[in-house]
């Protein structure tokens, strides 16, 4: 028996959550809920993008439909008595 662990840090793979939970039984994850504006903010900056009210909006979209699949994943792997998904707000 290994006692090996494989941490990810990328979010996308929260896309799969429930895929991963069925071949992994073990499995455990963090969803980090960051306040949309910030990771707006940042965003734009690091691509050099204006920051102006229709990028704001464009992008507010794109977080809000990222972050409900999330949640519904993180709701599916928590059906059963073990919670497999915990949320961290920040």
């Amino acid at each position: 028996r290994s006692n090996s662990m494989l941490c990810a840090k990328d979010p996308d793979i929260l896309y799969y959550m429930q895929y991963l939970s069925n071949i992994l039984p073990n499995s455990k994850f963090i969803y980090m809920i960051r306040d949309p504006r910030a990771v707006i903010y940042s965003y734009l900056k690091k691509i050099n993008q204006p920051i102006n009210k229709e990028n704001f909006a464009n992008y507010m979209s794109v977080w809000n439909q990222y972050n409900t699949i999330v949640n519904e994943q993180c709701n599916q792997v928590n059906l059963n008595l073990i919670k497999k998904c915990m949320r961290i707000k920040y």
